[in-house]
């Protein structure tokens, strides 16, 4: 059944959230869309509120419209998709945003004789972008802690060269300067020095446990030698 309602007088649209701080709207043929000023996205009218008109061979009873507001935005590994929005613009049936400051522009919807400004792609093709694009951003996000990780490991090894280098001149306390240094230490800094020095005594003892295999296996090789 087609969703149908006219109003006289201007009504609030209650399902927008109270909190959102609303910079731009726009009204498209049969559809609304709005922009917070955090980046947030709603729409709603014809087909869930993409304003994408159905066929003229269109013979259901429902077309899927959103009656109250759809939140149509996501977040991605940096935060809001539509990061520092200016403007949102709605045609008959197809959306455009204007978000990072102006320098990105988002569209969707129906893309009639090329509306949208991108190519028209398959269903398959589509959803194969999107997950080549998470992958991405997954890789990218956890190439970025192992970095930091690697980062902060450099950081103690150039402690430790310091306070070796001071060690050798003569005039360096090492006790009171790593007591110092754990001292002015966050809890953060601390866990990354508790996870070093973890992994160096697994190494140390995996070091320690290969060389006495080694010891054990050259005192067994001369006497299984002289037993043959």
């Amino acid at each position: 059944m087609e969703l149908l309602k006219v109003c006289l007088k201007p009504e609030p649209v209650k399902e927008l959230p109270q909190q959102a701080y609303l910079i731009s709207v726009d009204c498209g043929l049969f559809h609304t869309s709005v922009v917070s000023s955090v980046g947030d996205v709603w729409s709603w009218g014809m087909e869930k509120g993409l304003g994408l008109c159905p066929d003229a061979s269109f013979t259901g009873t429902d077309a899927g419209d959103a009656a109250s507001p759809l939140l149509m935005s996501g977040y991605g590994v940096d935060g809001p998709i539509f990061h520092n929005p200016i403007q949102v613009a709605c045609g008959a049936a197809h959306t455009v945003l204007v978000a990072h400051d102006g320098y990105k522009l988002w569209s969707w919807g129906r893309g009639t004789s090329g509306v949208l400004g991108n190519e028209p792609k398959t269903v398959g093709e589509e959803g194969n972008g999107s997950k080549a694009v998470a992958e991405t951003d997954r890789s990218l996000s956890l190439a970025m802690e192992e970095i930091k990780l690697l980062q902060s490991k450099l950081s103690i090894m150039e402690q430790y060269g310091g306070m070796l280098h001071g060690l050798n001149s003569g005039n360096f306390d090492i006790a009171k300067e790593w007591e110092s240094m754990l001292e002015s230490a966050d809890h953060g800094k601390l866990r990354r020095l508790e996870l070093f020095y973890r992994d160096m005594r697994a190494t140390i003892k995996d070091k320690i446990m290969k060389r006495r295999i080694q010891e054990i296996i050259k005192e067994c090789l001369p006497s299984s030698t002289t037993e043959k």
